[in-house]
């Protein structure tokens, strides 16, 4: 997926392909840990129901960032 900052500095999912929806909607309402490509570090999660997304302390990120879910622990 591709995290999108909006004009408010509030982060917004798009999502690129179908399985990252599908995930989310069998995980039921936890938080999914997300990382940048080709990595395994989570810097951050989205919530599998509401798609708010909440990053970890000290991640800066730029505008419109490519990360890839991670399974959940």
């Amino acid at each position: 997926m591709r995290l999108i900052k909006q004009e408010d500095g509030a982060w917004a999912a798009h999502f690129t392909v179908l399985w990252e929806v599908t995930y989310l909607a069998e995980v039921e309402g936890c938080w999914v840990p997300f990382a940048l490509p080709r990595t395994d570090d989570p810097i951050g999660g989205i919530h599998a129901h509401t798609h708010a997304i909440r990053l970890h302390s000290g991640v800066e990120l730029s505008t419109r960032q490519v990360v890839t879910l991670l399974p959940n622990a």
